[in-house]
């Protein structure tokens, strides 16, 4: 019995432990990314928008500026006034890393650092991460990797979430929400092709919302289908079938 007693007790810690990992801590506070709120006790998405991608091939021509929106949460106490939070960019070796003032506004530029905080009476908020459009992103993709910095108010949490990555360019990215299962092998070509007859990004933000709901996943998998076909049987079109940068046929 007494095995049995210290069995469970020992379970009751671990499972305490990573249900309270968003939850209030009595020691100091501290900070770290998550996913968005809806989610954050759902484990298959506890690593869910570490990392991004965004190209401003999917907003206007004449749009100079963006943003991307991550989640950060504090664990302690919350506190009744708004809490300032702090981060960073982290250099990384054989990369091509995004510029400060170039390809983003710099963490601790006036024009956005005041907002990164998290609000009075709350343990969440969204951070906004402005991106800036540069000739550049035109010919490569550049990374940013930032971390929370250790400020005043807050200490950091958890050590593998005190991280995120965002790839920008002007040219179409591969998202990372994108679904083999329901779009097939990803090319250029076939973004490029959902994009002009839909007149949608078809980037992360619009994934998620596509790929929340299995029956609109499949809607959108056989409207492909179907303009694919119109596409490729239209005597005007010149280049059928359709094939993308490798030289492979598309097929949804």
């Amino acid at each position: 019995m007494k095995k049995i007693i210290i069995l469970a007790a020992m379970i009751g810690i671990f499972w305490g432990c990573d249900r309270d990992e968003y939850m209030v801590y009595e020691d100091d506070a501290r900070l770290q990314f998550g996913p968005t709120p809806d989610k954050i006790y759902t484990q298959q998405s506890e690593w869910e928008d570490t990392v991004k991608t965004f190209s401003f091939l999917s907003v206007d021509a004449d749009k100079m500026l963006d943003t991307v929106y991550f989640d950060i949460y504090s664990i302690g106490v919350v506190s009744t006034v708004e809490r300032r939070y702090e981060l960073e960019q982290v250099v990384i070796d054989s990369a091509d890393n995004a510029e400060p003032g170039v390809h983003y506004k710099a963490f601790d530029d006036p024009e956005v650092s005041g907002m990164y905080v998290i609000p009075a009476h709350s343990a969440h908020a969204v951070v906004p991460v402005v991106v800036m459009r540069d000739t550049s992103l035109d010919s490569r993709e550049y990374v940013l990797k930032f971390r929370i910095k250790e400020n005043e108010n807050f200490k950091l949490g958890d050590r593998g979430k005190q991280w995120r990555k965002l790839y920008l360019s002007d040219v179409l990215l591969r998202p990372t929400r994108w679904s083999d299962g329901y779009f097939g092998t990803y090319s250029k070509v076939k973004h490029r092709f959902m994009m002009e007859q839909t007149g949608l990004k078809w980037d992360d933000e619009y994934l998620e919302i596509v790929l929340s709901d299995v029956s609109m996943g499949y809607y959108w998998q056989g409207k492909f289908r179907e303009l694919l076909y119109a596409y490729n049987h239209d005597p005007e079109n010149k280049d059928v079938p359709l094939k993308d940068e490798n030289g492979w046929e598309v097929k949804f």
